[in-house]
């Protein structure tokens, strides 16, 4: 059975309860209804759709596949067949799929770490960001703390997906000590469901 197969997503946590899967024919000839299922590589079966009508030569068809349990990131085995029967059995197409995992660290790295005399700094706190990995970061939110968890400061970007300076405004002046740098945003391509992540810088300043 000659078929491509592509998922709406390739995040785990895109499915909870369907997924939805495009079968491209690649047949010379329609197909008489499709079927496709998901297993786990255990051979348990995790979901199934079926589509009863005719797909014409070389057409798609989306397919919306019952989950029993919600995703989780790994690899899966998709098998796509033909509804109809043939003499020498059911035509099928098994393919691997691996669904990826939401990140648990936000991939932005500070291009540079501000530090120095604590008097420098009064008013703001700039620190320059760039994002790892080639990712673009959404709703980006810097926030400066003191150790005890006290908010001294705060800076907020729409997208960062180069170098940029995000430019913390400071409630007061700093004082000589240990700092902790978050940076919380959604990354880019995730599905929402997979929330917002974070990642902390230790500061220091004389």
């Amino acid at each position: 059975m000659n078929v491509a197969t592509q998922l709406s997503s390739a995040y785990a946590a895109s499915f909870t309860s369907t997924m939805d899967v495009r079968v491209r024919s690649r047949e010379g000839r329609p197909l008489r209804g499709v079927r496709v299922q998901l297993y786990t590589f255990g051979g348990e079966r995790l979901g199934v759709g079926v589509v009863k009508r005719t797909v014409r030569r070389f057409g798609a068809v989306d397919v919306r596949l019952r989950l029993s349990a919600p995703m989780q990131a790994g690899g899966l085995t998709l098998v796509v067949s033909e509804e109809r029967r043939a003499p020498c059995g059911t035509p099928k197409k098994t393919r691997v799929v691996r669904l990826r995992g939401c990140a648990t660290t936000l991939p932005v790295r500070a291009v540079t770490l501000p530090g120095g005399r604590a008097a420098d700094y009064e008013q703001w706190l700039t620190v320059p960001m760039e994002p790892t990995g080639a990712r673009t970061l959404t709703n980006v939110l810097s926030q400066v703390f003191t150790f005890d968890g006290t908010l001294v400061g705060t800076a907020q970007l729409a997208r960062l997906f180069g170098r940029a300076d995000l430019d913390h405004a400071l409630g007061r002046p700093l004082a000589p000590g240990g700092y902790s740098l978050v940076v919380t945003a959604q990354v880019a391509g995730q599905p929402g469901s997979c929330g917002r992540v974070s990642r902390s810088f230790p500061l220091t300043f004389a």
